[in-house]
């Protein structure tokens, strides 16, 4: 009779552990996913900022050579 709830208190031990071990790879992950997709905005606003930059290039050369003869 004891071995039995110790047993099932075992089982629930184990349960336990499996459930934080489960919810820390769940949180681990998400901070993977949060990270990389950190970082692809980051690319993403670097790309978009060349462009502006290119076009404002492109602009002020169009002004000095079109607008100022």
């Amino acid at each position: 009779m004891v071995d039995a709830f110790t047993e099932k208190d075992d089982k629930k031990a184990d349960a336990e552990q499996d459930e934080a071990a489960i919810a820390e790879a769940r949180r681990e992950a998400e901070e993977r996913r949060k990270e990389k997709h950190r970082k692809m905005e980051e690319e993403r606003e670097k790309m978009r900022q060349d462009i502006r930059d290119k076009v404002f290039f492109e602009v002020a050369i169009y002004c000095v050579v079109h607008l100022w003869k």
